[in-house]
């Protein structure tokens, strides 16, 4: 089974794109906070990415800002790939199924 829970903030707005098959993507990352504190007293934070594919990423990005509290679902994807120095990496991003808001929708300047 592969599944994973996130609350976080987005670090910063939704990057939109589309892939050569024509599918919506709509990539973001999260800052989310351990559940403990380190010896100064602070929580640490990742920063973890995600992408939500399809119809309902065209829907996300109309919604998700920067420093939106969201919660999302979905499930742990590994990918593989070869830097351009040749060296292989990995690169771990959570695949959304559903995101619910937790705050508001920050007003936007005028």
């Amino acid at each position: 089974m592969n599944g994973i829970s996130l609350i976080g903030r987005l670090t910063q707005d939704p990057v939109v794109r589309t892939s050569a098959k024509g599918t919506t993507i709509v990539s973001f990352s999260l800052a989310v906070e351990r559940d403990y504190t380190d010896s100064q007293g602070s929580r640490p934070v990742d920063f973890i990415d995600c992408a939500v594919f399809g119809k309902y990423a065209e829907s996300v990005a109309k919604s998700v800002v920067k420093g939106r509290l969201v919660a999302v679902e979905g499930r742990l994807q590994i990918d593989s790939y070869t830097a351009q120095d040749g060296s292989p990496r990995r690169r771990a991003e959570i695949v959304v199924n559903s995101v619910r808001y937790l705050s508001k929708r920050p007003a936007t300047a005028a």
